[in-house]
């Protein structure tokens, strides 16, 4: 009897969870920028990417995170490549953007400033971006936020990465707090990170090279996605997880 309870409440929380995954809105899907919906060259003109900037973004197969292609930007400017979401957030959701990113070594002492996912509203000001650049001789997780003390700013959250390593970046924006949450390889970093500027509404989340004169490194991205997703309303789940936690601990003295 305790059995069957326990396992009724495990299936509810699954399918609560089940549930809260099929409300998620795919805004946009690179789908790892491979074959056939992407061709080996320049990015801009395809799938509707365009770019603002001299650099280049190239669909390349020679360093990928997973499949067979993904994107590197090279080039002697600053530069932004953006696919067009122009979407405004219901107060009931919040949006994600996901992708692999990485900073290849380079023999130039001198590396560029930082590549990001770059997020814009409709006004085009910034909201928040968040990246790899580089502290202490080694990639670091960057961030752009507005903080309460020392207003708008770069800020390292995260030091000791890596060259030539996946990292898989997550970015949860919460339009109804104005603030957002910024993931490494799925470990929360940091969260309520302040809106750079206030937005209901997005119009692109870039990917972003912020040149530095005399740097030659190169930044990939890879498996690059958009999800506009429901606020978890806690209450329901967390009785339920309550319940199975609760029936865990029966069996546990019942034996």
């Amino acid at each position: 009897m305790k059995l069957n309870r326990f396992r009724e409440v495990t299936a509810f929380v699954v399918t609560l969870t089940l549930a809260s995954s099929l409300f998620a809105d795919t805004l946009f899907d690179s789908e790892g920028f491979e074959s056939p919906a992407y061709s080996l060259g320049s990015l801009t003109g395809q799938n509707g990417w365009g770019k603002d900037g001299i650099g280049t973004a190239t669909v390349q197969s020679g360093v990928v995170q997973s499949g067979s292609q993904a994107v590197e930007l090279t080039g002697n400017y600053s530069e932004w490549h953006w696919r067009e979401l122009n979407y405004t957030a219901d107060p009931n959701e919040f949006v994600r953007v996901t992708a692999g990113i990485m900073r290849a070594s380079s023999g130039t002492p001198t590396k560029n400033y930082g590549f990001f996912l770059d997020a814009y509203n409709l006004d085009l000001d910034r909201i928040g971006r968040a990246g790899l650049g580089v502290s202490g001789g080694n990639p670091a997780l960057y961030v752009t936020y507005k903080d309460d003390s020392f207003g708008v700013a770069d800020y390292v959250l995260e030091t000791g990465l890596s060259w030539d390593t996946w990292y898989t970046l997550q970015i949860d924006f919460w339009f109804n707090k104005q603030t957002f949450d910024v993931y490494l390889d799925d470990i929360l970093i940091s969260d309520n990170l302040a809106f750079v500027t206030s937005a209901n509404d997005l119009s692109d989340i870039d990917l972003t090279k912020q040149y530095t004169g005399g740097a030659t490194d190169i930044g990939y991205f890879d498996n690059y996605k958009v999800e506009a997703l429901p606020v978890p309303e806690p209450s329901a789940i967390s009785l339920a997880l309550l319940g199975l936690a609760g029936v865990a601990l029966r069996l546990r003295r019942g034996r």
